[in-house]
């Protein structure tokens, strides 16, 4: 049995792919954090749904390794991107401890921004930098294990929930019964 690849193999394969069949490229950044990952990718919208459509394949294939993906948010009026290339850094962290997440929804929208703007500040840095093949840019986005255990919380929506709401086929209902009466 051939050993499953791990998520950057995966992403970095949608990456090629997509310069290489869609000519657009993806950029962002992938941070791995011990068994966690976190992932701003940027693109057009389309070749994203794509993604997140072979993500959600991949899960009904192998809910385990899947399960734990969220999309915390699709946002398509981003003027521009944050980053310049794709980048992918692994940083060490010991296995997961539990961690309380003793947070209130405000708090945790306005940290999960927070996160996303260093995500972006970590870019913006990497398109100024002269060598980016040696950017490393995992300590610009220090995450804490509360904020990681606070992504996966179930606020967020996760990839079966956002290929139901956003990646199926649209029903429409013409029944008689449904159709207001003017």
């Amino acid at each position: 049995k051939a050993q499953p690849k791990d998520i950057e193999e995966v992403i970095g394969e949608w990456v090629r792919n997509a310069k290489e069949h869609y000519n657009t490229e993806l950029t962002g950044f992938l941070l791995i954090k011990g068994s966690f990952t976190v992932h701003l990718l940027e693109g057009e919208s389309d070749i994203l749904n794509l993604f997140l459509r072979y993500l959600h394949e991949e899960f009904n294939r192998d809910k385990t390794r899947y399960s734990g993906i969220n999309v915390l948010t699709f946002n398509e009026e981003n003027p521009e991107r944050c980053f310049g290339s794709w980048y992918s850094e692994n940083v060490f962290q010991s296995g997961p401890p539990i961690v309380d997440i003793d947070k209130t929804e405000q708090q945790m929208i306005e940290r999960t921004w927070q996160i996303y703007n260093l995500f972006c500040a970590a870019g913006q840095k990497a398109l100024k930098a002269k060598d980016r093949a040696g950017v490393k840019l995992g300590a610009d986005v220090p995450l804490t294990n509360e904020d990681l255990y606070m992504l996966m919380q179930k606020r967020f929506i996760g990839i079966n929930e956002y290929a139901e709401v956003y990646l199926g086929d649209l029903e429409i209902d013409i029944d008689s019964e449904h159709v207001f009466p003017y």
